[in-house]
């Protein structure tokens, strides 16, 4: 028995959900920051009130050894020495849960159903402007989570200083022992603008960074990636940037947006909801991994702050 394969017709294909996953994905997954900062963990299925786990272990201390004798004790004790309390320790282990509690959509009105059938161009801004606004709740949501590091205040910022805030908040963290490597400082467009008059001769360029994720290039040992959604400071007009580890704020989310389409009572349109689910927070350990870069681009301050 030959099997009879069942395709929609192309005049309705733009009135099935499933069609729109890829108009909603491609420029949602380019254009997310946290996509490449963040520690993120795509679930084909969430519902709202979920909790995900981020699991990690208490790191044991390092402790000496004495060939033909052993490793000594928490207080420097070898096992030949009276009151030697022993040198193994028990690896504990936690896990913070990330709860998914937001969920952010596109309403989207269109009048005439022949307009979006016949307009291949009209279906692909629509994914294409729908994907962007949800990336940016993403990323805002993502992204205030900057403050939960180290507070780092550097204050006033420009292009004479910009070098000297990196290479501070480089020793920062590793005065703070954070592990060196896979450093990441992610920053406004004015800072952005500053790295880039610095380090333009080394390739560093603001330019197309939206589409590659944010990333703009490499400057002091730090990956930097610009964003607009990065929270307000509280001790000045400018920005809390963030620098450190790369992945210290969780994301759970949706591996594709979901997209409903419903018809209207009395009117020939459709009514289009393009979302997405996802929750997002700080675990423990890597709360202690970035910095929370209070600073003041110049060029914003008021004359009284100077």
């Amino acid at each position: 028995m030959t099997e009879t394969k069942f395709t929609h017709r192309p005049e309705i294909q733009e009135l099935i959900p499933e069609f729109w996953t890829s108009y909603l994905q491609v420029p949602l997954y380019r254009s997310l920051v946290a996509m490449e900062a963040a520690n993120v963990k795509l679930e084909p299925f969430l519902r709202k009130g979920q909790t995900v786990d981020y699991p990690y272990i208490d790191i044991p201390s390092a402790r000496k050894y004495t060939p033909n004798e052993g490793f000594s004790d928490a207080d420097g004790k070898t096992p030949t020495e009276e009151g030697y309390k022993g040198a193994f320790q028990l690896v504990t282990g936690d896990s913070d849960k990330v709860t998914v509690d937001e969920c952010f959509g596109v309403p989207i009105y269109i009048d005439q159903v022949e307009e979006l059938q016949n307009n291949y161009s009209l279906a692909n801004e629509i994914g294409e402007r729908a994907g962007f606004r949800l990336r940016n709740e993403i990323d805002k949501m993502v992204l205030a989570n900057t403050v939960k590091g180290t507070e780092f205040q550097f204050g006033d910022i420009d292009e004479t200083s910009i070098l000297r805030f990196l290479v501070a908040a480089k020793a920062k963290l590793a005065g703070d022992d954070v592990e060196d490597g896979d450093l990441i400082a992610i920053v406004d467009p004015i800072v952005a603008a500053y790295i880039e008059l610095k380090f333009a001769s080394s390739g560093f360029s603001v330019a197309d960074a939206t589409l590659r994720n944010g990333f703009a290039g490499t400057a002091a040992g730090f990956n930097i990636f610009v964003s607009n959604n990065l929270p307000d400071s509280e001790y000045g007009e400018g920005k809390v940037l963030y620098v450190g580890r790369r992945g210290m704020i969780a994301l759970v989310m949706q591996t594709e947006p979901r997209m409903s389409i419903t018809p209207t009572e009395d009117l020939i349109g459709i009514k289009m909801k393009p979302y997405t689910l996802f929750g997002t927070g700080v675990p423990t350990f890597d709360a202690k991994r970035f910095l929370a870069a209070h600073v003041a681009p110049k060029d914003l301050q008021t004359v009284d702050s100077e």
